[in-house]
Parts: C-alpha cells; structure tokens; sequence
C-alpha cells in the first residue's frame, strides 16, 4: 500500500467504506481519510490486515503527501469519488 491508495474496509464500525491512505505509519499501521466523515485533520489508525486494497491510486493525493503537503478534505473526497466511479465503471 501506499499513500493516495484506494482501500476499503474489512471490519469495525467502517465495514466495507472506502478510504484514501494518507500515510503508512508502519508495517501494521495507516492512516486513512474519506475527507467526508474522516477527515484529513484527524485520520483514522487503522490495521492494514483489516483493509483490502482495491487497485487504484488517486496520483495526485499520493503525489502531494509525498511532497509533504497535506490534501483539503474537498481534494480528497473528490479523488475518492472518482476513483470509486472508475472501480464501478470496471475502466
């Protein structure tokens, strides 16, 4: 995984929601945003063995966080949806 990576999850109160992944704090844990209900400002800790990845990386949020500047929640749920739009289309 890797940051600006779709994932959905797998189990919690968040069961089958997609995220963004923001950072990989390390090699069980991550931090995710839907930029709607999670938010960039407080991300959700999350176990990598209860997200499945789903194939499909928003470059530009990836591109950002690796250059250390932190999304708006509006670029994230946006990137989200249209990456949830791609995965539905199959394209």
């Amino acid at each position: 995984m890797r940051p600006g990576e779709l994932v959905r999850s797998l189990a919690g109160r968040d069961e089958d929601k997609h995220f963004l992944v923001l950072k990989i704090l390390d090699p069980d844990y991550l931090l995710i945003a839907d930029g709607h209900y999670r938010k960039v400002e407080n991300p959700k800790k999350k176990k990598i063995k209860h997200l499945r990845c789903a194939g499909l990386v928003a470059t530009e949020i990836g591109d950002m966080l690796q250059q250390g500047k932190t999304p708006a929640n509006a670029q994230v749920s946006g990137a989200l949806r249209r990456l949830l739009e791609t995965l539905e289309t199959g394209s």
